[in-house]
């Protein structure tokens, strides 16, 4: 069983089928990407096979792309309102393949030459007919060429599942009527494209796929925990992490409370007080309205932008809660900024005490 991701961007279709698909640690994921800044986001997943930077196509060659500048708290708006692509695309405007300073309205500033593969060739010379095989294809506009390819040479067989996305807005050379003509072509061949947007964590047959359960426990039943359930939970983490190498200095919890202060004096850590907590545990900061409703590459510059504006003036510690869904982008786009852009010594933790 085999998931082909063309369009890889910030590994967030590789996290959603993993993480919600029926069975979907079972699949191989072949993620294609052809932004090379956007490798780190993969790390987490090694059992999948990352290409990159490569841009599917519909021939083997090279092209420039377009990629999205590094972002940093000075950095234009879109469109007024902070916002990303988290990666790029081979059909930009001419304002925007002019401009490698600022890369035109979205900030596609970054120009490099990237490998291309035929898509249809490569799926006759590594898929099996026997494979079940799901296709996302998400790729700003390349994904008419590569459809129109894949049709013309008959390699929608190798495929049992269709998901992805169309974009219009792209200056592709496709129009309105080409475009609707060769997704005709393509469902006489028993297939319709199921939509797929990984940056919006979600599917179109998410819900068919997934029925609800009966939660067994009633809520904030965790929360009410004695001293030695806490401690047993303390020395735990710390055995788990020392078993992987790891070894613990500092605690840093939800509260500090009496308790802790004891279990964690006797276990020798030392507290860590962060000065900014992401997500903030302040009622109001973000709501719905502007934050929550937007997709990833949308809600992380937010979050930059908030977490600068209370670091600047006397830095500190910063502290990204690790169940939060958007930590790992907020890291990765933070620690792109603090290489690319900033003044900033990087230092090991136990330098800052």
């Amino acid at each position: 069983m085999q998931v082909i991701d063309c369009g890889g961007n910030v590994a967030s279709t590789v996290e959603l089928f993993k993480e919600t698909y029926p069975g979907g640690r079972e699949f191989i994921i072949h993620s294609f990407e052809m932004d090379p800044r956007l490798a780190p986001y993969f790390a987490a997943y090694p059992d999948a096979v990352f290409h990159n930077p490569v841009a599917v196509s519909n021939k083997d060659s090279f092209t420039m792309s377009y990629l999205e500048t590094v972002w940093f708290p000075e950095r234009s708006l879109r469109k007024n309102k902070d916002g990303m692509m988290g990666g790029g695309t081979i059909f930009a405007y001419d304002d925007e393949k002019k401009d490698n300073k600022t890369g035109g309205a979205r900030n596609l500033s970054r120009h490099i030459r990237v490998k291309t593969i035929d898509f249809s060739k490569w799926l006759r010379e590594n898929i099996h007919e026997e494979d079940y095989v799901i296709f996302k294809l998400d790729v700003e506009g390349a994904e008419y060429d590569i459809l129109q390819k894949m049709v013309d040479d008959g390699t929608f067989h190798l495929i049992d599942k269709f998901y992805g996305e169309c974009h219009f807005w792209h200056p592709t050379g496709w129009n309105e009527h080409q475009r609707q003509e060769l997704l005709k072509k393509i469902k006489t061949i028993g297939f319709t494209k199921t939509y797929w947007a990984g940056e919006e964590r979600t599917y179109a047959d998410f819900d068919d796929l997934h029925q609800s359960q009966n939660q067994p426990y009633p809520y904030g039943i965790f929360e009410m925990q004695n001293f030695n359930i806490t401690r047993e939970s303390i020395v735990s983490s710390e055995m788990r992490l020392n078993e992987v190498g790891i070894p613990v200095y500092y605690y840093l919890p939800d509260a500090i409370q009496g308790r802790i202060k004891t279990i964690a004096q006797k276990r020798k850590l030392r507290i860590v007080v962060p000065t900014v907590i992401f997500p903030p545990k302040e009622n109001g900061i973000l709501t719905w309205d502007n934050y929550h409703q937007h997709h990833d590459v949308a809600r992380v510059p937010k979050a930059l932008r908030l977490i600068d504006s209370q670091l600047m003036n006397s830095g500190g510690i910063l502290c990204l809660d690790s169940d939060f869904p958007d930590s790992v982008m907020i890291s990765v786009f933070l620690m792109d900024y603090l290489v690319e852009m900033s003044q900033y010594e990087l230092v090991n933790l136990d330098k800052c005490f």
